[in-house]
């Protein structure tokens, strides 16, 4: 009985022991993948990952990290800071993972990291950490950096010249921001151009055209030294070899056209009468360096008003052309059509007024005052009146010369006729143009009608000299009867005018003495 009872006592202990709460003792954990002393850099990648745990129920968790010692940094410092508290878990298990990145700018130095975790036993435990923020560190990166020319007639950029305008093509990177890019050529002090704190660029826009080979250098190769640096002074240099080697030889006149077939006499100066065209329609220069461009130069010289004054001048625009560094250039393909055709005005222009022309042709050595020129002169002769010589007269189909204001007479060959045809056979010779051919046929007894007329349409002389024959195409008739007795006068008058109403005229006379019908 006695060990029954004691059986049934420690059973009714350990039932009533086994009812009673007893108190939570066992500390919450914390785990963190968090190196400590680590560096991290500007825009870096930082991870946390923490692990709360707790036998019971976490009742709070806090995450924390900022700089070491924050009462000593000044209020404006911008700082890598970060505090979360978790509240009213109620959870065994509490994960916070998350990856921040460094700011940019931010105060660099030690950090401190601290996690809490804390049950509802009041059981808590504290764990730190420290890392390191360092400045940013990672040089800019350059990437298809090449050299070409300005010129684009330069195309394949195997060899400048000086003075020439190149073009640096890269592109530029930097993890944070750029400050400026620097370019050398020839082991020069590099020149600078301003970033603006952005972390790319395209070094051609950057630089917009603004480099140019120096004049100094002889011809050779030499290195060209692109350069980048961010705004926390790290930097990338890249070099790349270019040839300097210019044509020291001027461009070299290779010949000339004219539309019509004038010639440039040796004098150069040709002589044009007012309205008569001088056309280049080619002008070749050739230059082994490259052309790099034509300026056109024109003046108009005037007539001076008396002996001892000076001559008016009138300058034009000069007009360029730029060549784009071609080896052979036909001029007259790149200038206007208007730019090379040269004349002098029909009615306003004075013998002697003088076209000055000027076509200079430079390469990239050279200034415009040591450039290969063509230059001639075009001087206006005097537009004289215009001057008609008449050949011979038909009469009745037989060419006859006849003196000028001589009497011919025509009455023995009459006789047996009806009538005779006097025709015109001679040329007008005008140097500029004609206005008109006038003509008359007239007698000296009223009894007798006149015959008249003109040709003044401009337009009908297409060509000089004039065909007095073909263009009038008008024979002039005397009758064997007309309605008088005795002796008359015939007289044939043509004048010529230019369209500047100088003239020239011709006279013919002929006499016929008609008799008296017999009754």
């Amino acid at each position: 009985m006695k060990l029954q009872n004691l059986a049934l006592y420690l059973f009714a202990f350990s039932t009533f022991i086994s009812c009673i709460a007893l108190e939570d003792e066992f500390d919450p954990t914390v785990t963190t993948d968090v190196v400590s002393d680590k560096i991290y850099y500007y825009k870096d990648s930082f991870p946390v990952a923490i692990t709360f745990k707790d036998n019971a129920l976490i009742e709070e968790s806090k995450v924390k990290f900022q700089i070491e010692n924050p009462q000593l940094i000044a209020n404006d410092t911008v700082i890598f800071a970060f505090e979360k508290t978790f509240s009213e878990v109620l959870a065994r298990q509490l994960q916070f993972d998350t990856t921040f990145i460094v700011p940019s700018y931010v105060r660099t130095g030690r950090y401190l990291m601290e996690i809490s975790n804390k049950d509802a036993g009041n059981n808590f435990i504290v764990d730190t950490a420290y890392f390191l923020i360092g400045a940013d560190v990672q040089s800019p990166v350059i990437e298809n950096f090449s050299v070409t020319s300005a010129i684009e007639g330069n195309l394949e950029n195997e060899a400048f010249c000086r003075a020439e305008r190149i073009v640096v093509n890269a592109l530029v990177t930097d993890n944070i921001a750029l400050k400026r890019i620097g370019v050398s050529i020839a082991d020069a002090t590099p020149r600078y151009f301003q970033a603006n704190s952005i972390d790319t660029i395209d070094v051609a826009e950057l630089v917009q055209r603004q480099l140019f080979i120096s004049d100094s250098l002889e011809n050779g190769v030499y290195n060209l030294k692109l350069i980048a640096e961010d705004v926390f002074g790290n930097t990338i240099e890249e070099t790349t070899q270019i040839n300097v080697n210019c044509d020291d030889q001027p461009a070299v006149f290779v010949s000339y056209q004219e539309e019509s077939g004038i010639e440039i006499p040796s004098n150069r100066i040709v002589t044009l009468f007012p309205g008569e065209q001088f056309s280049l329609n080619s002008l070749v220069f050739t230059d082994a360096g490259g052309l790099d461009s034509a300026r056109l130069e024109v003046s108009r010289i005037g007539v001076a008003p008396s002996i001892g004054e000076p001559a008016p001048v009138v300058n034009e625009t000069p007009i360029e052309v730029d060549l784009q560094g071609v080896n052979e250039q036909d001029l007259a393909q790149v200038f206007n059509n208007d730019d090379f055709q040269f004349s002098f005005d029909l009615l306003d222009t004075q013998a002697g007024e003088t076209i000055f022309i000027n076509i200079t042709v430079k390469d990239g050595e050279q200034t415009w005052e040591e450039a290969t020129f063509f230059r001639f002169s075009l001087v206006a002769k005097e537009d004289l009146a215009p001057i008609i010589r008449i050949a011979d007269l038909v009469i009745d189909g037989t060419k006859e010369y006849v003196p000028e204001n001589d009497v011919l007479d025509l009455t023995d060959r009459l006789i047996g006729k009806n009538s005779i045809d006097i025709a015109v056979e001679g040329k007008i010779q005008e140097n500029v143009g004609l206005a008109s051919i006038e003509y008359s046929f007239v007698s000296d007894r009223e009894e007798i009608t006149p015959v008249s007329g003109a040709l003044d349409d401009p337009s009908v002389f297409t060509s000089y000299p004039v065909d007095i024959g073909t263009t009038l195409n008008t024979a002039f008739t005397i009758d064997a009867d007309p309605p008088v007795f005795g002796e008359v006068i015939y007289t044939l008058t043509i004048t010529a005018t230019d369209i500047k109403g100088q003239t020239d005229d011709v006279t013919y006379n002929f006499r016929v003495t008609y008799l008296e019908a017999e009754e």
